[in-house]
């Protein structure tokens, strides 16, 4: 079973590789289809922000599930499949009854966005991967029982068949790592090549086998890893090369030789590539030691090194304090030896601050970021890649710990920078204007977000998306001096002119078309919108209420203000965007 961006759900034959059957009916791209455990039975969720139910026999549409506002990522059966767990866009986690379609219960409600989720195999608990980390949930209540923070998160996740464990991909990198839930703490990890972004993982019936897709680069060309769960990973040819120079310095040598602890350091490294901490911080234990007693100050910078790497090795362990302690000596040394500016202090103390993070002391590695920033802008300047990216991670950091307020002056900092240094076509100085939207939206600097988005759309002028959430915000906003009805309803027209397939490009059309006062065109348009999206949302009957009552039609306006106050009671009572919709539509 496969689902595509061409709205489709196909069924194959895995011996002959020929399609049996398609299932149609989402109005946007599929994001993930599960068979149900009986297998008579298929699931899937889409950008078009429903779950269908399908028979797999027929490809015949049972029911939808409606009531997630944003795109949904994924959709699963329970063990027993007479219940739905669903991840959304819109920062939520549902549960819903496979037999009558409601909804019982809610995860998550505003917390960051969900990635990918995971169910145990005895449906009792439920995991979710952030990009903060990891959240396990117990179903029963609701309730969240543990969370494992990473900086920078997780992609997916996983259950190992024991249910006591899982695997968890990290959001930009080549590992994968293996928890244990009942104590949070990391068992072991698996390493992908550096040039593999690792995706999506799962995990063989009998727990012997893991498989995890991977990508290359920027271009997915990707393909699938395999890798055995019981073992370690066995010692590839450049471990064993290394291993055997190693012993033939030291007999050449002596075991104190600058050389031989080189040739060890070196091995130990390679250790921790392949996923051998443990062994690899016995050697580096021994070489440190050797180093600090033998070693004179010309040979300081192997010496700094190896506690680097060891401190890489412990923290790979979960042996945070003792790698946090080691850290701080090493960035330590590297001053004493090379001043305070060299980028050798700031390459370690970016890893002390990613370190702070995972043990969630945020105030000092927020100081630390700061303190980076500021002593890479002066030994290479502001535009320097490294100083980017110390501001970068900076912003990113305060965003994801709900200081989205302290991160847009860095945010603005950092986009008038890479607008000087790489101009405005460049790709790093698009996703930084992307993450400066998303820093005024949280918060909540609405009347800021029209100039950001005003100069996005001259940056990327075929953009729809752009074009569509400007003219939602000069359509809907509550401040009365950044409303425009007529440029919205310019901007909602180039919008749906781009991507005429795109159903919340017609809302935001009908929107504007409502402000601009032509009640009997916004309908049309937000019928449109309702069509290819399986229904629409509140949005489109807030619309439809307003525009029929103004034209006298004042049934169809309470039909359409009935179903919206019943969806905004139900889902987000308490949202104040929605409830400002609604007075307006009482108002009218």
């Amino acid at each position: 079973m496969s689902g595509s961006h061409d709205k489709t759900i196909c069924l194959w034959d895995v011996f002959t590789a020929k399609e049996l059957r398609q299932f149609r009916g989402h109005a946007a791209k599929v994001l993930s289809v599960a068979f149900s455990p009986n297998g008579r039975r298929v699931l899937s969720s889409s950008a078009d922000k429903t779950i269908q139910l399908w028979y797999c026999q027929s490809g015949q549409e049972i029911r939808q599930f409606v009531g997630h506002t944003g795109a949904i990522s994924q959709a699963l059966f329970s063990p027993a499949g007479r219940w739905i767990l669903s991840a959304s866009a819109n920062r939520t986690i549902r549960l819903w009854d496979v037999e009558t379609g409601n909804e019982n219960r809610r995860l998550q409600e505003n917390g960051p966005p969900v990635n990918r989720i995971a169910l145990s195999p005895d449906g009792g608990r439920a995991l979710s991967a952030h990009d903060d980390g990891l959240r396990c949930w117990k179903l029963q209540t609701g309730q969240e029982s543990r969370r494992i923070a990473q900086f920078g998160g997780f992609g997916d996740v996983a259950f190992v068949p024991d249910g006591r464990h899982a695997l968890a991909t990290e959001t930009a990198g080549a590992r994968m790592r293996h928890f244990d839930l009942n104590s949070g703490e990391e068992l072991r990890s698996f390493y992908a090549s550096p040039d593999m972004l690792l995706t999506r993982v799962q995990v063989s019936p009998d727990g012997r086998i893991a498989a995890s897709g991977y990508g290359e680069g920027a271009i997915s060309t990707g393909g699938l890893s395999i890798w055995r769960m019981s073992d370690p990973p066995p010692l590839g040819e450049e471990l064993i090369v290394a291993g055997r120079n190693y012993e033939s310095v030291r007999r050449d040598r002596g075991i104190h030789h600058p050389e031989t602890l080189q040739a060890l350091n070196g091995w130990a490294a390679l250790l921790i590539d392949n996923g051998r901490e443990a062994e690899a911080e016995l050697l580096f234990r021994q070489s440190l030691k050797s180093q600090r007693r033998n070693l004179d100050l010309d040979h300081v910078f192997e010496t700094l090194a190896a506690m680097k790497l060891l401190a890489r090795a412990l923290w790979a362990q979960r042996k945070l304090p003792e790698a946090e302690s080691l850290l701080r000596e090493c960035r330590d040394g590297y001053r004493c030896a090379q001043g305070v500016e060299h980028p050798d202090v700031l390459v370690v103390t970016d890893l002390l601050m990613e370190l702070l993070e995972a043990q969630g002391k945020r105030e000092e590695a927020e100081a630390l970021g700061r303190q980076r920033f500021e002593i890479w802008c002066r030994y290479l300047g502001p535009g320097h890649p490294g100083s980017r990216h110390a501001l970068d991670k900076l912003a990113t950091s305060l965003y994801l710990h709900g200081k989205a307020t302290e991160a847009v002056p860095l945010r603005r900092q950092l986009l008038e920078i890479n607008l000087r240094e790489l101009g405005p076509g460049d790709r790093e100085t698009v996703m930084s204007m992307k993450s400066l939207l998303l820093a005024l939206f949280s918060a909540d600097r609405l009347s800021e977000l029209e100039d950001v988005y005003r100069h996005a759309i001259e940056v990327v002028p075929n953009s729809a998306v752009l074009h569509n959430k400007l003219a939602w915000l000069l359509a809907t906003t509550t401040l009365d001096k950044c409303r425009n009805g007529r440029r919205a309803l310019e901007l909602a027209e180039k919008a749906v002119a781009l991507e005429p397939g795109k159903g919340e490009h017609w809302t935001t059309l009908g929107a504007a078309r409502y402000r601009a006062g032509d009640f009997k065109e916004a309908i049309t348009a937000l019928r449109k919108s309702m069509e290819l999206r399986n229904g629409g949302d509140w949005a489109d009957w807030f619309f439809l209420a307003m525009a029929h009552w103004h034209l006298g039609e004042k049934e169809q306006a309470r039909k359409w203000s009935c179903r919206a106050d019943l969806w905004l009671e139900k889902n987000n009572p308490n949202d104040e965007e929605l409830r400002c919709f609604r007075g307006e539509a009482e108002a009218s």
